[in-house]
């Protein structure tokens, strides 16, 4: 009979704890679900990451307007690598001759200091596993459209990498060609994607010509992995780059050849934006804290530093 209660009591002890566990772990979710789905500006304090240490274009940090242009042709929130690209794509487009159009004026905002959230944040991997996604791309869109998809991808490293080694002034952020190593410690797992590199080589053999299958002890020792720990092995083209300073000296670059067609304005949130379906000139307008709503025609005063707020035309 005593050992019978002790059974009860130890079950219900483990099932307590197991309540109490799934309690906990619907807490944090609930928490984590609420501040993903909260819209909020970025924290005013944040961690200090490595990469932004040092910057290689110190005024730039901070940049900012005296006065915030009333209006502007392409307005951007956020001046991460996105943001960058948008600037960068449309203001050389305007000045190519395949495009003979008016420049726009590009003005562009950020909460934070400049390029301070997740791009500068982090090291930079330009890599696509080709190899991985073809398989999930081709039952979801077809060969074709699997190959096209891949294509795209694949051809942002040697666009970027051209890019770099083309400017002088962008070859601070290291971009550089490297292998990337897959390592596999499950054997289920590695023969499964041999079959699936089996079938990426066999359907688009020009996208696989750099995938490369190593298995056996040799091969974990020419990479330093035990092989105790590791079925195999996949390496492939990859670079690296270092994101902040690759987006903080393209905005140098595109300040310095066009002064007066870009604005950078940290510290500048954009707090709301409010659709205008009745003025095609300026069909949205950007407030800004702080100050009022401002935009160009509508008053004879010119907005002022505290009065940060723009309507796009």
């Amino acid at each position: 009979m005593q050992a019978i209660l002790s059974i009860i009591r130890n079950a219900c002890l483990t099932l307590r704890a197991l309540v109490s566990e799934i309690s906990a772990t619907k807490q944090c979710f609930d928490a984590l679900l609420s501040r993903v789905s909260t819209l909020a500006l970025p924290v005013p304090n944040p961690s200090n990451a490595f990469w932004q240490q040092y910057p290689p274009f110190p005024d730039l940090v901070n940049c900012q307007s005296q006065q915030l242009p009333g209006t502007a042709d392409i307005l951007i929130v956020g001046s991460g690598i996105s943001g960058a690209s948008v600037a960068y794509t449309a203001l050389k487009q305007a000045h190519s001759h395949a495009h003979p159009q008016p420049p726009p004026r590009v003005v562009v905002l950020e909460a934070r200091s400049i390029c301070s959230g997740a791009t500068g944040r982090n090291g930079g991997h330009i890599k696509c596993s080709a190899y991985l996604e073809y398989a999930s791309l081709k039952a979801r869109f077809g060969k074709e459209r699997a190959k096209a998809l891949l294509e795209f991808q694949l051809s942002h490293m040697p666009i970027l990498l051209d890019l770099i080694q083309r400017n002088e002034e962008l070859k601070c952020a290291e971009a550089r060609e490297v292998q990337s190593v897959d390592t596999f410690t499950d054997e289920k797992t590695w023969v499964k994607t041999k079959r699936t590199v089996e079938e990426f080589r066999r359907d688009v053999p020009d996208l696989a010509g750099d995938v490369v299958i190593h298995e056996g002890v040799d091969a974990c020792t020419e990479f330093g992995v035990d092989p105790q720990h590791c079925y195999g092995i996949i390496t492939y083209k990859a670079a690296t780059l270092w994101p902040y300073r690759f987006v903080t000296a393209l905005y140098s670059s595109l300040l310095s050849a066009h002064p007066e067609l870009i604005s950078l304005e940290a510290n500048t949130p954009a707090t709301e934006i409010r659709v205008n379906p009745e003025d095609s000139e300026r069909p949205f307008t950007v407030q800004t804290p702080p100050g009022e709503q401002f935009q160009q025609g509508t008053s004879s005063t010119p907005p002022t530093p505290s009065q940060r707020t723009l309507s796009p035309a």
